[in-house]
C-alpha cells in the first residue's frame, strides 16, 4: 500500500497552478483546445511522436497500445473508441507517406512496420530492409538526411491536410 501526503507547501503549488490555470481559461471547465493547431510547430511536434511510434510500427493495434499520445493528436474531436481511432491514426498516416513516391514511400511504410512482413519486425530490420530498397547502408539511412526528413516530410503532409481540410 503506498500513502500520498500532501504537504502545506504542495497545496499552496496545486492551488497556485489552478489559478494561473483559471486564468488563462483553461481550467477544467474550460473547453478542450484542439491537439494540432495552424501552428507550424506542431509539425515537430508531430515529428516527435512518428519517431516514438516507430520502434514498435504504427499499425493500430501498436498505435492504440504504444502511442496513444499520437493517436489523439491525429483523431482530436474524432468520436469513437481508441481502438476506432487508433485505425483512422494508421490510415491517417499511410496516405501521408504516399506523396514520398514509390521508392522512398515504400521504405518508409517498411520503417513504420506498415507494409506487409514488417509488422513484427524489429527496428534495425526494417531499417535494413528499407536502405536495401533505396540502395543505401543502414547506417546511412537512420542519418538526418534520410529517416529525420522523411519523417518530417510525413508529419508535414499531415500537417498540411489536416490544416486544409483534405482528405
Amino acid at each position: 500500500m503506498v500513502t500520498v501526503v500532501l504537504y502545506p507547501r504542495d497545496q499552496d503549488n496545486t492551488s497556485e497552478r489552478r489559478r494561473r490555470q483559471g486564468e488563462r481559461g483553461a481550467g477544467p471547465m474550460a473547453p478542450a483546445e484542439p491537439a494540432m493547431t495552424s501552428d507550424p510547430s506542431d509539425v515537430g511536434t508531430l515529428t516527435g511522436q512518428l519517431r516514438a511510434a516507430m520502434r514498435h510500427g504504427v499499425r493500430a493495434a501498436s498505435l492504440a497500445a504504444h502511442a496513444p499520445g499520437l493517436v489523439d493528436l491525429l483523431t482530436a474531436g474524432t468520436p469513437g473508441s481508441r481502438d476506432e481511432r487508433a485505425l483512422q491514426a494508421e490510415e491517417i498516416i499511410r496516405k501521408a507517406t504516399e506523396p514520398l513516391g514509390p521508392d522512398v514511400g515504400t521504405a518508409m511504410r517498411i520503417m513504420l512496420g506498415l507494409e506487409p512482413g514488417t509488422w513484427h519486425a524489429r527496428i534495425e530490420t526494417r531499417r535494413e530492409r528499407a536502405a536495401t530498397l533505396l540502395d543505401i547502408t543502414p547506417g546511412a539511412f537512420r542519418r538526418a538526411r534520410h529517416e529525420a526528413t522523411y519523417l518530417r516530410d510525413i508529419a508535414w503532409q499531415i500537417w498540411q491536410t489536416r490544416r486544409t481540410g483534405t482528405a
